[in-house]
């Protein structure tokens, strides 16, 4: 979660970014390209998504 933080000494890095869900996709997984910055619904929901874990479990 680190790299998640608005910590300046952990730097943006495309690896970790995800853009938004591209158009007429059927999976979570189905992003764009990087978007610049490293957001909860782009980069963690969608990852969280892709394993179909509700996290309650």
């Amino acid at each position: 979660m680190l790299r998640y933080s608005a910590n300046p000494a952990l730097p943006y890095d495309p690896a970790y970014d995800r853009g938004p869900l591209k158009q007429g996709a059927l999976n979570p997984w189905n992003r764009t390209a990087p978007d610049g910055r490293i957001d909860a619904p782009n980069d963690i929901l969608s990852v969280k998504l892709q394993y179909h874990h509700d996290c309650r479990t």
